[in-house]
């Protein structure tokens, strides 16, 4: 357990950074086990000499011997003085002043305070991605929304402007009411990201012709970081006011400085701050004597920076040339360089897009290194697809070497799709695939090829998608990771389905997991989308917090939002979370939850089967387990035409079961009441006709369409029954006793939002046909090892136009072409151009199933051949087992035409 900050322990744990460091000298790091680590972070920037360096160390301990006073104030600090001295002459700036602070952030709130109280403005302006600390001031200038949401910082008077755009900067500073401008010569935190060449300068001229500080963070670039001893000098800059700090410090003192010219320096400020800390004669002795480190031999060791920056640069360019598919570019100056990864957009599987999207693969990349080249590394804070290498200032290039090598074996396992190997820093080495040569040694094979077809030459869009998906079992864990992993053994399963389950009870922010350019219709066009997935079971997500529930939500939106979607659809327990939708009805982009389709999918389903078992669905009884829900409604009403008795089953735990199981009955006689006067007849209108004299004997305010009129409409019925000479029983049944009831359902569709497999085979009657709606499913596919004598299907999936696959998994596992209905719920209504929410809240209008049945049958998509669910059946085989069993589903044909339901 750590006192100091558990967000980050957590984030240092699970890339195996944990790591107790108890030495360190030069560019090493060492831990308590004695595990030596090159350093090429240097505490960003922070540590210039390499770890405890002699001649730093020699100044503190002569001021200790010596008996030199640090803390003096209000008198005169000695140090002080000769650092602020020295520094003047050592900068661009011909004369000025200098206030000391202990820390970078600190130095930039100065800055602020200083130019406001110069220009009298208000307005403080920087760059988007900008980075220039996190308190108060310093976090509004940063240009990153990210580090001041959750503090509801938020300031009118902090602006931002595209970083290297100098039209931007000239249209805003126009208005002259802009106090400074403050700006890095290199965007850090951004991923080391340069302006285009004389952007600085400009800038610079255009803040003093509208009266505007021009502010230069050189707290990372400064003092030799970039080949100079100031960046300022690559563009001849002479700043009003420049920023310092991390290297000032030596390695070992935290100490900043904020240089300004005798023309941006004003009474009010000098009159009004001060600091306590600030000013003392320990850290200024240091900062001198690191000046003087970098000042001598002619400035040597930042000529040396240089060469060794453009040795590495060379280096990293050669990577980018050799494993384009692994790095995608470079950017920096000197030794501040940083390495962009290219997108894991990987079609065999979801864990390794949705890391890259997220920001997770430098992370991983990071703790790789860490783990099997000893090279410590980290991401830049907003660029999260950059890995930093921001090596001390002494680096050898035997050491930049050694770096390049192992960025190369990297790449090299990245490239061969080696994950077992690449993430056995988590699972242990143990678990790691044994390889018969070294990986460096093997050739490099191309990634696979995309199993999707690009849009059709002159196609229409017809509309872009996304939906929204996440685990809904332990077992997806397992299918939707990096490949290979199929190879591991029990103990390395074991290992990562923990770190994973770890993972998502802080980390489970959403991603795109896949993207599908194309999918085609049979009507012309194609829609384009996108899979939104969050790294969090069902169960997880039930217990969140109502608060942390809406910010994932409002952060599926948001990506959704980005990518530009005409309509979102809300897959497993999305749907469920949101009260099937309501809760986010009004979030901008038309909705869908998927149960209309889903519920039609599952019907016709069991209708085929039921055929292809020589049985008449009329002359069964049928159970419908969470009928209820908003996919069991609907099922119930489409049942009620064609089914002899149904049972709905609902809730135990749920105190207002009874009551709406009722209220649901009374609709479905309702229904079956309607059918009948229109001249279709079932077993179940008949039967209540004949209990309550037909439907021209029911008042009319029984057969109105409100949930009072269903209720009424249930007990008058329940009464006819009861009164009936021949004692029959009423033709359906209402129950929360699943072991009372289930043994004489002859076909049951479940479709409960239970999250877990909770119903026990043996409730089942002999023979009986059973389709299982519900992700996670409601009855364990190990149900034919216990019961062969029942049929069990995957319920509510739907045959696309073409044979497409959503990554090698395909969702859920099925061959090619196959999929969830509430998916292609989303697709349709894409295509159709339907702007509205559809199938949401409980009660989605049946209307709207048969509508969308008959608009997926416009563009193509047809109701799939039931498919039995087993332990190797879709979800638990790859692509080429789920086509090999795709040979073996039952051939009852495809149900295209849409069925005759109504109320």
């Amino acid at each position: 357990m750590t006192r100091v900050n558990p967000e980050r322990q957590f984030l240092l744990e699970h890339i195996s950074y944990d790591k107790k460091i108890v030495r360190a000298k030069g560019h090493y790091l060492y831990d308590s086990e004695g595990r030596a680590y090159l350093d090429f972070l240097a505490q960003y920037g922070a540590v210039p000499f390499g770890h405890n360096p002699a001649v730093v160390w020699d100044a503190l301990k002569a001021i200790g011997l010596n008996e030199e006073p640090s803390l003096v104030q209000p008198f005169i600090s000695p140090g002080a003085e000769s650092l602020a001295e020295a520094l003047i002459a050592a900068s661009p700036m011909s004369d000025g002043y200098v206030t000391f602070t202990n820390s970078g952030a600190e130095t930039v709130e100065v800055a602020i305070k200083l130019a406001r109280a110069r220009t009298a403005r208000k307005t403080i302006l920087a760059t988007i991605n900008g980075f220039h600390g996190k308190t108060m001031g310093a976090v509004s200038a940063t240009g990153n929304d990210i580090y001041r949401t959750p503090f509801f910082i938020s300031s009118p008077e902090f602006e931002h402007v595209p970083y290297g755009d100098i039209d931007a900067l000239e249209q805003r500073l126009a208005k002259r009411d802009v106090a400074a401008f403050i700006v890095e010569p290199v965007q850090g935190e951004a991923g080391m990201i340069t302006p285009p060449a004389g952007y600085l300068a400009a800038a610079a001229q255009l803040c003093r012709s509208v009266g505007t500080l021009f502010v230069l963070d050189e707290i990372q670039t400064g003092l030799g970081r970039t080949g100079r001893l100031f960046a300022a000098e690559h563009e001849h800059i002479v700043p009003d006011v420049m920023l310092l700090a991390k290297a000032l410090g030596g390695g070992l003192v935290s100490i900043g400085a904020c240089l300004c010219s005798e023309q941006a320096w004003t009474k009010d400020f000098g009159t009004y701050h001060s600091s306590t800390f600030a000013n003392n004669h320990l850290t200024c002795s240091v900062g001198l004597v690191a000046l003087k480190q970098l000042q001598a031999s002619d400035q040597e060791l930042v000529r040396r920076v240089e060469r060794t920056g453009r040795y590495l640069r060379e280096g990293l360019e050669q990577l980018v040339a050799r494993h384009g598919d692994v790095y995608a570019s470079v950017d920096g100056q000197g030794l501040m360089q940083g390495l962009v990864l290219a997108p894991w957009d990987h079609h065999d599987s979801y864990f390794l897009t949705h890391a890259s999207d997220t920001g997770m693969c430098v992370p991983l990349v990071c703790g790789y290194l860490l783990h099997e080249h000893d090279i410590l590394t980290a991401p830049t804070f907003n660029g999260n697809d950059v890995l930093r290498i921001e090596p001390s200032l002494t680096i050898e290039t035997a050491e930049v070497d050694r770096l390049l090598t192992a960025l190369d074996a990297t790449a090299n396992v990245i490239h061969n799709g080696d994950f077992s190997r690449f993430f056995g820093f988590i699972m242990g080495k143990r678990a790691t695939v044994s390889l018969p040569e070294r990986v460096a040694d093997r050739p490099l094979r191309q990634p696979p090829a995309p199993r999707v077809r690009a849009a059709d030459a002159g196609a229409r869009c017809l509309g872009r998608f996304a939906f929204l998906i996440h685990y809904t079992e332990i077992d997806d864990i397992l299918l939707s990771g990096p490949p290979g992993f199929a190879e591991l053994d029990q103990d390395g399963r074991e290992r990562w389905v923990r770190w994973m389950k770890s993972w998502s009870t802080r980390r489970y922010d959403p991603g795109v997991a896949h993207h599908m350019p194309a999918i085609h219709s049979k009507a012309g066009g194609y829609a384009e989308g996108w899979l939104i997935a969050a790294p969090v079971l069902p169960r997880q997500m039930l217990r969140l917090p109502l608060r942390d529930r809406a910010g994932l939500m409002g952060e599926y939106v948001d990506i959704a939002k980005r990518l530009g979607v005409d309509r979102l659809g809300l897959g497993a327990f999305t749907s469920i979370v949101t009260r099937n939708g309501a809760d986010i009805a009004d979030c901008g982009v038309p909705l869908t939850t998927g149960n209309s389709l889903t519920a039609v999918a599952s019907v016709e389903g069991l209708k085929s089967a039921v055929v292809a078992e020589g049985r008449d669905l009329a002359a069964m009884e049928v159970g419908v387990i969470g009928a209820a829900g908003s996919v069991g409604r609907l099922v119930c009403r489409m049942l009620v035409t064609h089914s002899g008795r149904l049972t709905l089953f609902g809730n135990p735990n749920n105190p207002g079961a009874t009551r709406k199981l009722q209220t649901l009955a009374g609709e479905l006689y309702r229904d079956a009441l309607q059918a009948l006067a229109t001249g279709r007849a079932s077993p179940i209108g008949e039967a209540v006709a004949l209990a309550t004299g037909g439907p021209g004997h029911v008042s009319l305010e029984l057969l109105a369409d409100d949930s009072q009129a269903h209720l009424a409409l249930y007990q008058h019925v329940e009464r006819a029954f009861e009164a009936a000479r021949s004692r029959t029983i009423a033709p359906i049944r209402i129950t929360v006793d699943l072991a009372a009831y289930l043994p004489y359902m002859e076909a049951v569709i479940s479709a409960t939002n239970q999250g877990n497999a909770f119903i026990d085979p043996s409730l089942f009657a002999p023979r009986a046909i059973v389709f299982d709606v519900a992700r996670p499913p409601d009855i364990s596919r190990m149900v034919s090892d216990s019961r062969p004598d029942i049929l069990v299907y995957e319920g509510g999936l739907v045959k696309f136009p073409e044979a497409t696959t959503f990554g090698s998994r395909n969702v859920i596992g099925a061959p090619p072409g196959i999929n969830l209905a509430c998916l292609a719920e989303t697709i349709v209504l894409t295509m159709a151009g339907i702007k509205r929410n559809y199938s949401m809240a409980d009660r989605p209008p049946l209307e709207d199933a048969l509508e969308v049945h008959r608009l997926a049958c416009e563009h193509g998509f047809t109701i799939a051949s039931p498919t039995l669910s087993t332990p190797s059946a879709w979800t638990h085989a790859g692509t080429d087992e789920a086509a090999r069993l795709a040979g073996k589903t039952m051939a009852y044909g495809d149900s295209s035409k849409t069925a005759a339901y109504s109320n």
